[in-house]
């Protein structure tokens, strides 16, 4: 394996471990750990499918494709917890006092 490929290995294991403290607010539990888990085996899966088959074999190419979907997947997590913190509540205070 190059060193392309342990880079982009080491870049995709360490964001899907970020992506999961994202998900969970910063809180390291069990969940956080199955998220990452999950994470992780979702960006092999799909890595492995682009270059990591028997007639395409290139691990290069599969780290920097597992970093890459890392990297996107942790893009979509961040923009989605950004919008969900930011959204207003429903009622204001001063509505749930009068009903």
């Amino acid at each position: 394996m190059g060193f392309l490929g342990m880079i982009g290995m080491a870049l995709g294991i360490l964001v899907c471990v970020f992506r999961a403290l994202v998900w969970a607010h910063g809180v390291a539990n069990g969940e956080v750990l199955g998220y990452a888990v999950g994470g992780m085996i979702v960006c092999c899966l799909i890595a492995y499918a682009i270059a990591g088959r028997k007639r395409k074999r290139n691990l290069k190419k599969f780290g920097l494709w597992f970093g890459a979907i890392g990297l996107i997947l942790l893009c979509l997590e961040v923009s989605n917890s950004i919008s969900q913190s930011s959204a207003k509540p429903r009622f204001a205070q001063s509505d749930l006092k009068n009903r």
